[in-house]
């Protein structure tokens, strides 16, 4: 894997979110989202910890979530501690999470 820049972060996944919006982001027709090109990094929304940081937001060990795949300008949020890290990804994901951090 290539080196961190400055503002960025390498995490480890532990959970995917596989949802229908995944095959919109593979059409090359204009959305919220640019396409996914064949043969890159599909994205997805996920959660895991953090193994490299070179963010000043972000440690190793935080617990994040977010839009994952090789992306730029993802935002990311922790994750609390108690909460399991595939609770970020419905009850308290996209919809429902309470702002804690959020890097653009």
């Amino acid at each position: 894997m290539p080196p961190l820049g400055d503002g960025q972060v390498r995490m480890k996944a532990e959970w995917l979110s596989l949802d229908v919006a995944i095959r919109g982001w593979m059409n090359d027709v204009c959305s919220y989202l640019s396409p996914s090109p064949l043969g890159e990094a599909m994205s997805a929304l996920g959660s895991g910890i953090v193994t490299e940081s070179r963010h000043e937001a972000f440690a190793c060990g935080d617990r994040v979530s977010g839009l994952v795949g090789r992306r730029e300008g993802s935002p990311l949020r922790t994750v609390p501690d108690g909460v399991p890290l595939q609770a970020a990804l419905h009850v308290l994901g996209n919809a429902g999470q309470a702002e804690r951090t959020v890097v653009q």
